[in-house]
């Protein structure tokens, strides 16, 4: 069983939230190695969150679609925040 089946398996029988950062970004990159390299780097999702994109190009094996999967997650966890944050859409619209 390869490692990214191995966290497939971790998320189905414990849940998505008993991966840790490394297994997450693995699954989104299609590699554990990757995965691993990217929390070396930069220590955490949060470290991670706020740096430009072309940053990741530097990263040995992170190829364009690995980046855009990790840019597509962080906006998807950045309109949840905001969400929970401002539940009102014409609020967060500016709208009143």
């Amino acid at each position: 069983m390869s490692a990214i089946e191995s966290a497939m398996d971790k998320a189905l029988e414990k849940g998505f939230e008993r991966l840790d950062e490394a297994e997450l970004l693995g699954l989104l990159t299609g590699s554990p190695d990757i995965g691993r390299a990217i929390i070396r780097r930069y220590g955490s999702l949060w470290e991670m969150a706020n740096r430009p994109l072309e940053e990741f190009l530097t990263i040995p094996g992170l190829d364009d679609e690995g980046i855009f999967h990790i840019a597509a997650a962080f906006e998807i966890a950045r309109r949840c925040a905001e969400r929970a944050i401002c539940p009102n859409p014409a609020a967060r619209r500016g709208a009143g």
